[in-house]
């Protein structure tokens, strides 16, 4: 796993590397980490090289790098950014640009164990797969391709960013396929992926389709807490 590690303190950014190094002894992962102090250094290198982990700190130079973040995204919309700030006000900042974890500086090793675990589970998130039987074959799906799935007549149907597969299978047999943690049954007829919404309205939550899914009337306010208790857990700091 290529890490990127971009901090204008020098201090600051060779404790990082060192308790990652200790991460990766003691969690017995090999990791390749890069050091960067600033930002041009590190965009350069992201032109010829691929990195799963950013941690990237949020302040440098007399302004933020929230900026940054979006450019990073904008190529790569799965890595991990990790944004070590000096003040626990700069967390929204990152909220936009789906920030996987916050460390305040001074970085503990405990903030850096946290944040790999958090980052190590969602890698591992993408490897999963969901199997359904369609037309009597089995289809494995993965599942952090998926958006949501919905009811319609006797099928279910799984939408993907390019494609939808319909499976026979109920939604209560899919439901249970999932991680509880990232899939939401929302409504009677309608799970979603709690990572591809990009908005909650007053009756609907709006995925990163641009499709609207509607809330339960009847659980709407149990549904809402459900989600941002998520949110919660994908942005606190630790």
């Amino acid at each position: 796993m290529k890490i990127a590690v971009c901090d204008d303190e020098y201090l600051e950014r060779k404790k990082t590397t060192e308790y990652l190094k200790r991460y990766s002894e003691e969690k017995l992962l090999k990791l390749e980490i890069d050091e960067f102090q600033n930002v041009c250094e590190l965009l350069a290198a992201f032109e010829k090289a691929y990195y799963k982990v950013f941690l990237l700190d949020i302040y440098m130079d007399g302004k933020t790098q929230v900026d940054i973040a979006y450019q990073i995204r904008a190529r790569d919309d799965e890595c991990a950014i990790i944004f070590i700030t000096s003040s626990p006000d700069f967390r929204s900042e990152g909220f936009e640009v789906g920030a996987t974890h916050y460390l305040v500086k001074p970085v503990a090793y405990e903030g850096i164990e946290s944040a790999m675990n958090r980052c190590k589970s969602l890698f591992t998130y993408e490897e999963y797969l969901l199997k359904v039987l369609v037309k009597k074959k089995l289809i494995k799906i993965r599942i952090k391709d998926i958006i949501f799935v919905e009811v319609y007549g006797k099928k279910s149907l799984v939408h993907l960013p390019d494609d939808i597969i319909e499976t026979r299978m109920p939604l209560s047999e899919i439901e249970q396929l999932l991680p509880k943690k990232l899939f939401l049954r929302c409504h009677r007829c309608y799970i979603v992926n709690m990572c591809k919404i990009a908005g909650l309205l007053e009756k609907d939550f709006l995925m990163n389709n641009n499709m609207k899914i509607p809330i339960h009337k009847n659980n709407s306010q149990n549904v809402k807490k459900i989600y941002h208790d998520f949110l919660f857990r994908s942005f606190i700091a630790i």
